[in-house]
């Protein structure tokens, strides 16, 4: 079974990595995780802010996910230290 966490996405730092405020956690979750963490989006590799099409996945991305809650299916933590997860939309 895999870590679960939920909560409020405060920042998006480009196509596919953002900032969530953790609120709740999985009854079952193997490890603990901070209050607030960085999300890599699994199986979606955006451009870089720097690199043609960067700014618009950004952009794209906040549309999306700036201030709403989710849930993210952890899959693993990244040589950077981000949460690499699947993410789910609640509101």
């Amino acid at each position: 079974m895999l870590d679960t966490v939920s909560g409020h996405v405060f920042s998006i730092v480009d196509g596919d990595t953002f900032d969530m405020h953790v609120e709740r956690v999985g009854n079952h979750n193997k490890y603990d995780y901070n209050n607030n963490e960085r999300i890599r989006i699994n199986s979606v590799n955006a451009p870089e802010l720097n690199q043609p099409g960067g700014a618009r996945s950004k952009l794209e991305l906040e549309q999306r996910l700036l201030n709403h809650d989710i849930r993210c299916a952890i899959k693993a933590r990244d040589e950077y230290r981000r949460l690499v997860a699947d993410v789910t939309i609640l509101n």
